[in-house]
């Protein structure tokens, strides 16, 4: 029997498989490249669910992410060194926060011992592959070593837009004349930072790193400071105004005076 007559006598399962092998691709190529299921270039969004994060604001006013994740969401990464769950006495690297330390001689192999890292001692356990996404700014630890730290947790959190991309949100007071003056505007004011009523309704200010602001105004969320953003994550905000370039966390986060639960 030739090639044609095979596949004459066998059409049902002929289709079958390749029904079969094309579903099949569709499906693996969607999970890899970070479609719904997935985030940025391969970022689990499971690993949002439950996460907690403290922030650690450096002598230079940078802000380092420090955050816990379940075990089993951070099974789900990819490791580009080392192991991607923190275990005891260890921490495991966002990409971008790993090649940074690495850059400025902080360690130069996984197992080499951070001094001092934030008060704790603790060892390199791995560095994550790139995600594209606010993950690669994270330092992550076990529950114990990250309870241990002294900073508030969750006035940092993620909130997922509908679109299911993580958003960084740092909860600020509009009197919080600790820290505000230490934010850096590229556009804006300061002292626009409170909380307005417009017509009747109640907007809430808004502070965006220089990131974040190219892709909100990509998305014609805003144009200027002052601009007003209906139903922002279930609220109506307006924007104060747009950090100046950090090259680190503070260019991708949202200043609010709300908490992670005060969301519409």
């Amino acid at each position: 029997m030739d090639i044609m007559q095979f596949l004459s006598a066998n059409k049902a399962g002929v289709f079958i498989a390749v029904f079969v092998l094309l579903f099949g691709s569709v499906g693996y190529f969607t999970l890899n490249k970070g479609g719904s299921a997935m985030g940025g270039e391969g970022a689990p969004l499971e690993v949002f669910d439950g996460l907690h994060l403290k922030v650690i604001w450096t002598d230079s006013s940078e802000p380092e992410l420090i955050a816990h994740a379940r075990n089993n969401a951070m099974s789900r990464f990819a490791a580009a060194e080392g192991q991607p769950i923190p275990e005891d006495g260890s921490v495991v690297l966002g990409s971008m926060e790993g090649a940074l330390m690495k850059k400025e001689g902080e360690f130069s192999k996984i197992g080499d011992f951070l001094k001092d890292f934030e008060g704790l001692n603790v060892s390199v356990g791995g560095v994550l592959s790139k995600t594209g996404m606010v993950v690669d700014r994270f330092h992550l630890l076990d529950a114990a070593r990250f309870n241990s730290l002294g900073a508030k947790q969750d006035v940092a959190y993620i909130k997922l837009s509908t679109e299911k991309s993580p958003k960084l949100f740092y909860t600020l007071a509009a009197d919080d004349n600790r820290t505000l003056p230490a934010l850096q505007l590229a556009e804006g004011k300061l002292s626009d930072y409170s909380i307005q009523n417009l017509a009747g309704d109640k907007y809430y200010p808004l502070i965006v790193g220089a990131d974040e602001a190219k892709v909100m105004r990509s998305e014609k969320l805003f144009a200027k400071p002052g601009d007003t953003i209906r139903g922002f994550f279930g609220r109506n905000v307006y924007l104060v105004g747009v950090l100046a370039p950090a090259d680190n966390a503070l260019d991708e986060m949202h200043f609010t005076p709300l908490g992670q639960n005060e969301w519409g």
